[in-house]
């Protein structure tokens, strides 16, 4: 199985246009989200998985990904600063009906909670398949500690260096039943052109 992990592009929130858990992208984010294109062009995705937050479903709409089979699922939706509730946007239902609608429902779920239990559903597809996830850098972070380690403690993934992806970055991991998982790229950004 071949999973390709997408940072959302830059968001209105970091360039401070919106103060918003759900910013919508940038100029500059929906021209980054574009890039993306010719990066993915070329490779059929099994399944999508997408957080429900307009940064990352707008990233994956502007980069016309072709996939197969695409899900909202709120367990890669961004982790809430402490004492932040998501309450201000639930309930959620202002998603696009070209992916399935989120079922789990774990905005206020703790992050590592909820990230095992999605990782338990990405082994669960066919071994063959081609996965993509787009979501957001933190999460993306939780989601390497947790691939490279599936049975680290809870201190051990909060105690680990971070690896935090760039906007618009593309990472790629490799699960074998087999061999070891491996990580085949982390934050690739050639096709964003930032030179």
């Amino acid at each position: 199985m071949k999973i390709y992990l997408v940072r959302h592009t830059e968001s209105k929130a970091q360039t401070e246009e919106e103060f918003s858990l759900d910013a919508n992208l940038s100029q500059f984010g929906e021209q980054q989200a574009k890039q993306l294109r010719q990066r993915l062009a070329q490779i059929q995705f099994d399944v999508t998985f997408l957080s429900p937050l307009k940064r990352a479903r707008q990233t994956f709409e502007l980069s016309e990904v072709d996939c197969k089979d695409i899900y909202f699922d709120s367990r890669l939706a961004e982790e809430l600063p402490p004492g932040m509730y998501a309450d201000n946007i639930l309930p959620y239902e202002t998603t696009p009906s070209y992916a399935a609608v989120d079922i789990y429902n774990s905005w206020e779920v703790p992050i590592l909670d909820r990230l095992k239990l999605f990782w338990q559903t990405v082994y669960a597809l066919p071994e063959e398949s081609t996965v993509l996830i787009v979501c957001h850098a933190g999460v993306l972070n939780w989601l390497l500690g947790l691939f490279l380690n599936p049975n680290m403690s809870d201190s051990d993934i909060l105690n680990r260096p971070k690896c935090f992806m760039a906007n618009g970055a593309l990472s790629v991991i490799e699960v074998n039943s087999d061999t070891q998982n491996q990580l085949l790229t982390w934050n690739e950004t050639e096709h964003l052109n930032l030179t």
